[in-house]
């Protein structure tokens, strides 16, 4: 399925929506995954609008949360990646190269061991919350002990745990993890983008509002936590953006109180959405040892756009025919024209880039491809592949446990041969568009079972 290919009209996310705005969805090319910004800001010229496309999109994504799942306690890893051991330390790389590194296959062969590690202890995180949402604690790695929980106040007052910070006395080591977004409070953040400074200001310029709300409420924990160690930062998607934003102030934290002698913050942002204007990202740059994972048919690590990302009035409804039909649809777009009635907000992208292709996946590369498209009908399916399975999968390759590694390798999205390496992705349709399905006298085994806890994955392997 080429990029820019047409819309399907039909699919999970579409089974709801009335026949007059699957007509509109219809005329609307499927936006190309790794062209988002591009498709976005040309808007579909005489038809939609930047911010009606902006206002489809968010309420697209946050209409995907769904009710709360209970705890599936049946499975007693209660969707645990076995991790052992400890990260290895970064080389430190400062200043960062803007944009990715000239040596991007050295780099992964020489630190790929540590991505995975760390992505897979934010996977546990994000895998443990419907349990922790019952009072049952998530678990560090053995060897490991929870320092802090961090939690995010929301709906209702509710402190929800939102990452962890953890230490290895064997290994001196300090990591502090946070997960993406999994709750309709937390999408509500993301589309926050307008820019204001953050309490206490440590970075000097104003920052992604939404994320930086999240940092302020978290910081306090995590300041406290630091120690003479070598330190890692680790996040996912809106974990990521946070743990951007954490990084350089841990690292300016740690230079503050201990100068030449302070350790070096290894960063590892998966996934990242920009967070801030180029003033901060070249402070970052130089501050932080940081590493970009960012697959080609992700679409939130090219979020918010650069140079420029353009600013939203609260309403996506006007004169035309599409905003009438928007507004009786009750959809609408964050405002982010505050404060001062602006009308677009700087957005750079952090160096230290890592990428990863579709063909870089050990296994099934063939069928990742089909993701160079968005079908909006299939959103979900779509962000599980592109924006999970994805760094799951490619990681997996340089994974210490090899055997580990491959059991849950979330590769496949074509069905995967009996006696295959690797396993399926997660909540992977049979019908996806784009990925052939049909396989004649090959065997399909059995994929994970999934449990949907806001619109997100929790994974117990079978």
């Amino acid at each position: 399925m080429a990029a820019g290919a047409e819309t399907v009209t039909t699919g999970p996310e579409c089974s709801k929506v009335s026949p007059l705005a699957l007509s509109v969805l219809g005329k609307i090319p499927a936006p190309p995954s790794n062209q988002l910004c591009s498709w976005l800001l040309k808007g579909v010229s005489g038809l939609v609008t930047t911010c009606q496309q902006l206002a489809i999109i968010e309420t697209g994504l946050s209409r995907t949360s769904g009710g709360n799942q209970s705890c599936n306690t049946s499975d007693p890893q209660l969707g645990q990646y076995p991790l052992t051991g400890s990260p290895a330390p970064l080389e430190d790389a400062r200043p960062l190269p803007p944009g990715a590194f000239a040596n991007v296959s050295d780099v992964y062969e020489e630190e790929g061991a540590t991505f995975h590690w760390l992505y897979q202890l934010v996977r546990n995180l994000e895998n443990s919350l419907p349990c922790s949402l019952e009072g049952l604690p998530w678990q560090p790695p053995q060897g490991w002990a929870l320092h802090t929980t961090l939690r995010l106040t929301e709906g209702g007052g509710q402190r929800v745990p939102f990452g962890a910070v953890i230490v290895d006395p064997a290994s001196s080591q300090i990591v502090v993890a946070l997960r993406g977004t999994m709750t309709g409070f937390e999408w509500g953040l993301d589309w926050q983008y307008n820019q204001t400074t953050t309490t206490p200001d440590v970075f000097g310029v104003p920052v992604h509002a939404g994320f930086g709300g999240a940092f302020s409420e978290v910081w306090p924990d995590i300041e406290a936590a630091l120690q003479e160690l070598v330190v890692f930062v680790v996040g996912h998607s809106l974990g990521a953006a946070v743990a951007t934003l954490a990084s350089y102030a841990a690292q300016s934290y740690l230079d503050e109180q201990l100068g030449e002698g302070a350790p070096v913050v290894g960063a590892v942002l998966v996934a990242p959405p920009n967070v801030a204007g180029p003033a901060f990202v070249a402070e970052f740059d130089q501050r932080v040892n940081a590493r970009r994972l960012a697959f080609q048919f992700d679409i939130v690590p090219q979020a918010f756009c650069t140079p420029t990302m353009p600013a939203c009035g609260g309403a996506s409804a006007d004169a035309s025919p599409v905003g009438a039909l928007l507004a009786k649809a009750g959809v609408s777009v964050m405002p982010t024209n505050m404060p001062g009635n602006v009308s677009a907000w700087n957005y750079s992208q952090v160096g230290g880039g890592l990428p990863i292709a579709g063909d870089d996946m050990p296994q099934d590369a063939a069928a990742w491809p089909a993701l160079q498209s968005i079908q909006l009908c299939w959103a979900v399916e779509f962000l599980l592949a592109s924006h999970v399975c994805s760094y799951t999968c490619f990681t997996s390759q340089f994974a210490a446990d090899a055997d580990a590694a491959a059991r849950h390798s979330n590769c496949w999205l074509s069905p995967k041969p009996g006696g295959a390496e690797g396993s399926a992705c997660m909540g992977w349709p049979s019908a996806y568009p784009g990925v052939e399905m049909k396989r004649l006298g090959i065997p399909r085994e059995t994929p994970c079972a999934v449990q949907q806890w806001e619109g997100h994955a929790f994974v117990s392997f079978l």
